[in-house]
């Protein structure tokens, strides 16, 4: 059958001096090697035609194919999906692919060097990175833009400036108090916080208390009111991933193990951009709303009742939008991973 089943995953991480350090490229295909191994049976290069990667910092064109050729990957079209387009968008077009039959297996690998770069700072040292001057087979962008012009204009292009907007907007909907209101997302980002410190692929290695959040200080400076450092996600990092996604049919042919399938039941994105500028209310997300619908539809068709949730975002708003759209109780948890924290 052409139902998609994810064989292998990866993840890694690297802390240290800038010689010990690896640049995105190198930590993506060690991602790659990692993720090969988890499968359980090397052969699936031999069936990977497809790869996937979202932009990242970095420069190189197409790292897809460089890491396809070093890893006997011979017949993979590469794709990089670019700023602006759900990274979930990556998983739903292998999903969709295989069901289509128009793919054996897919890899979608990311990865970034940032914590690289500051330490080459710190060090006095030159950073180089590869030069990979050829382009994918494909780019994905959104169709719309992020920004109006006169939004760019007042606000540049980071995104903390409009999350704060979103943030204030949404605060002022629930008639809270600009202290009242940092208090909350502050003690949301510290029980996010403490299970980011349980996890093996967290990058820090203290959890932080919800005053340690609030408070302004060298460490902790103000981003754009109400955010702080600490209420942001970081890409300061040195990380990558990596998925293998394929049918169930070459799973069966390359005899993967049933304990290490995990078969994707369904997903929904909306990559359907709106300027803040121009939303009719800056508190509301339709197409949260939407894409919400859907997944509550296919759980009550099918009896299924979610316990477990992960709501990411680089920001606290998206986590609070996110579960009122869900109709998440306060107490809820609202992560396993306490990925939305830094």
């Amino acid at each position: 059958m052409n139902t998609p089943v994810v064989i292998g995953i990866s993840s890694i991480q690297q802390k240290g001096s800038y010689e010990e350090l690896d640049e995105a490229l190198t930590l993506m295909e060690k991602a790659t090697q990692k993720a090969i191994s988890d499968s359980g049976n090397t052969n699936i290069v031999d069936y990977i035609d497809q790869i996937q990667i979202p932009k990242g910092f970095w420069k190189y064109r197409d790292p897809g194919k460089w890491i396809a050729k070093r890893n006997g990957i011979k017949s993979a079209k590469t794709t990089v999906t670019k700023i602006g387009v759900l990274q979930q968008n990556l998983i739903n077009t292998a999903c969709k692919d295989i069901v289509d039959g128009k793919i054996n297996a897919s890899l979608i690998i990311g990865g970034e060097s940032r914590y690289k770069k500051i330490q080459a700072l710190k060090e006095n040292k030159v950073f180089v990175e590869t030069e990979l001057n050829t382009n994918p087979d494909y780019y994905v962008k959104a169709d719309s833009d992020l920004q109006t012009q006169d939004e760019r204009d007042e606000l540049g292009l980071m995104a903390v400036g409009y999350y704060a907007i979103l943030e204030t907007a949404y605060r002022a909907q629930k008639n809270l108090s600009i202290q009242k209101h940092k208090e909350k997302i502050s003690a949301l980002y510290e029980i996010f916080s403490k299970i980011a410190k349980e996890n093996p692929d967290g990058w820090l290695d203290k959890s932080l208390t919800a005053s340690e959040i609030i408070k302004v200080s060298k460490s902790n400076p103000l981003q754009a009111l109400p955010y702080n450092k600490f209420h942001c996600t970081t890409w300061n990092v040195n990380q990558a991933s990596a998925m293998i996604i394929c049918s169930e049919n070459l799973a069966n042919d390359l005899n993967i193990p049933l304990g290490k399938r995990v078969y994707p039941l369904a997903s929904s994105e909306s990559n359907h951009m709106i300027a803040p500028i121009q939303r009719p209310h800056l508190s509301k997300s339709y197409g949260l709303d939407l894409a919400v619908k859907f997944i509550k539809g296919v759980c009550r068709d099918n009896d299924i009742k979610p316990n477990l949730y992960e709501l990411y975002s680089c920001f606290p708003i998206a986590v609070q939008m996110f579960s009122d759209s869900l109709g998440l109780s306060e107490n809820q948890n609202k992560t396993v991973t306490g990925k939305a924290a830094i």
